[in-house]
């Protein structure tokens, strides 16, 4: 009969939901210097393969260091958008590194006090590095003397860290003596001389009478002059040297009561261009020691010669010191003198 009916339904299927977020890389602080990755944000969408991502990357500086504001952007046929947002931080909390420094060395004080700090350097992976002036200290310990050179290093963030030099002294440790007569007549005046070898110079001197009834000093330097008491005398010296290290010495002298032979000691010419003779008494044969020191105190040489009982004359060559002051001393038997003399230039 060719009857025929139709009917029809319409479906209609809408894109309304946003891309959904497969990995989202999280936030994250690096130091400076690090090699900062680069992940990346992943997405799907239920009705579209083929969508769209795309990338930004911004910076914000900071005080001391970065921001890093990363974005991915997805963004599907139908114009549903999903967003991921990442942000890096990125600090300055490591210190600056020196380029090249100085080893430990062993010195001499000479050698110390004509020695230059070097200059050094320092780089750092954020920002500039300052190095300042050297700063030299030391460990006050006299028995094992040490110079300690510190350079500092810093950032423009306020990080810092340091490198110290250290120099051991090599000079000996200080060493006093003092030449003294053994004995003075009561009331007769004589000379002691402190010799001090090592330590650094200048050194100051503090002289002391520890025991004897009626003995004066008065000192200057590394000579002090004494007047004899009527009892024996204890006499001390406590030298100080540039660094405050010290060394005390302590000599004893008898006070005689009896002068048993006249004394005699002169040196001519004075001042003299080189050629010095010497006279003194001598109460025996004995071997008598000449010896000259500069004002310091600071023994420059000595010689030996075989002493008689009474006068003696020896001829000393000072021509290779160099113009200045000078002390000498003979000590003979129980005997001692001294005198000071003037070098001059020829």
């Amino acid at each position: 009969c060719g009857n025929v009916a139709t009917a029809s339904k319409s479906i209609t299927v809408e894109d309304s939901a946003q891309p959904e977020i497969v990995f989202a890389p999280e936030n994250k602080v690096f130091s400076c210097g690090t090699e900062i990755p680069l992940e990346t944000a992943s997405f799907t969408d239920n009705c579209d393969a083929d969508f769209e991502v795309t990338f930004e990357e911004t910076t914000e500086q900071l005080t001391c260091g970065y921001k890093l504001h990363r974005t991915w952007t997805a963004v599907d046929n139908c114009s549903n958008v999903t967003e991921v947002n990442q942000t890096i931080e990125v600090t300055d909390n490591a210190a600056p590194l020196f380029d090249l420094v100085p080893t430990d060395q062993e010195m001499s004080y000479d050698a110390f006090a004509n020695w230059t700090a070097p200059t050094v350097t320092a780089q750092d992976d954020c920002t500039s590095a300052n190095v300042t002036e050297p700063v030299i200290t030391n460990n006050d310990n006299c028995d094992d003397f040490k110079y300690f050179v510190t350079w500092t290093a810093t950032d423009d963030c306020g990080n810092a860290t340091e490198h110290t030099m250290t120099i051991p002294i090599t000079d000996e440790i200080m060493e006093v003596s003092l030449d003294a007569p053994l004995s003075i007549v009561s009331g007769n005046e004589d000379v002691l001389l402190a010799d001090v070898e090592f330590g650094l110079a200048p050194y100051t001197y503090d002289w002391t009478i520890l025991e004897g009834q009626g003995w004066t000093l008065d000192a200057d330097g590394n000579l002090a002059n004494i007047n004899a008491g009527n009892q024996d005398a204890t006499i001390e010296v406590k030298v100080t040297d540039a660094h405050g290290c010290t060394n005390t010495t302590v000599v004893e002298v008898a006070a005689d009561q009896i002068e048993t032979t006249t004394e005699f000691f002169e040196i001519v010419p004075n001042p003299t261009y080189g050629d010095l003779n010497i006279n003194y008494t001598s109460e025996l044969d004995a071997q008598s020691s000449v010896t000259i020191y500069d004002v310091l105190g600071r023994k420059l040489h000595t010689w030996k010669f075989d002493a008689v009982k009474g006068i003696n004359n020896n001829n000393i060559d000072v021509t290779p010191l160099a113009d200045a002051t000078y002390v000498i001393t003979v000590e003979v038997g129980e005997r001692y003198y001294h005198q000071k003399f003037v070098k001059l230039a020829n």
